[in-house]
């Protein structure tokens, strides 16, 4: 959960709808890494993309990297 609430509080999607936030639907930790679904949500409740989230952790399980991958059906390669 650390990882998605790291989310939550920035990244470009934040910047884009300050009264969004992310909808947690699944994590997946190991070792130091952790795979996180997730799905933005308007202030409104409206669900937005979702996509998943690669964290790193370091040797202090503060978040070292997040790798963002969303789905966005405009961006889909043919």
């Amino acid at each position: 959960m650390r990882a998605f609430a790291a989310r939550r509080n920035g990244g470009p999607p934040r910047r884009r709808s300050p009264a969004s936030s992310f909808r947690l639907a699944s994590m997946l930790g190991w070792e130091t890494h952790a795979l996180v679904q997730r799905q933005l949500v308007d202030a409104r409740g409206n669900a937005g993309f979702s996509g998943h989230d690669d964290v790193e952790y370091d040797a202090s399980h503060r978040i070292k990297s997040i790798v963002m991958f969303t789905d966005i059906p405009k961006e889909r390669l043919k």
